[in-house]
């Protein structure tokens, strides 16, 4: 049942950004405009978080193998073992994990596109709704 309800909410973040009226009315127009919805959320939800997922884990996997060496190095110095990690270590380190990051910081962004992309196509079609149902004269 929570699942059910949570999936509406991911078209209430762009309506949230996009709509001029307060806060609460767009969360909940998003929320409703959501719920009719529901399935083209809920498919496109599941196969951009998939895709961003795998994008994101093969991203990161480099900061997973310089973490390793970081923290297997830093364990063997605490046991007194001689271990030798390259002078710019660090600075390389801090380099990868800041670029990956970044990376990340992306993909999680095209993340959310699938949303705007519903809310400006809920738009269009409510603003058809409205020529359509005028009189003509």
């Amino acid at each position: 049942v929570v699942f059910i309800n949570i999936i509406p909410l991911t078209l209430s973040l762009p309506w949230v950004a996009l709509e001029n009226d307060n806060f609460l009315r767009s969360l909940f127009n998003g929320y409703k405009h959501g719920m009719k919805r529901w399935g083209k959320l809920f498919s496109l939800n599941l196969i951009t978080n998939i895709i961003t997922m795998i994008l994101s884990l093969l991203m990161m996997t480099p900061t997973i193998v310089v973490s390793m060496i970081y923290h297997s190095a830093s364990a063997s110095k605490i046991i007194g073992d001689k271990i030798v990690i390259p002078e710019g270590f660090n600075i390389y380190a801090f380099i990868i994990l800041f670029i990956t990051g970044l990376i990340t910081v992306v993909f999680i962004w095209l993340y959310l596109m699938p949303s705007a992309y519903m809310y400006a196509s809920i738009k269009y079609d409510i603003t058809e709704e409205e020529k359509n149902s005028l009189p003509i004269i």
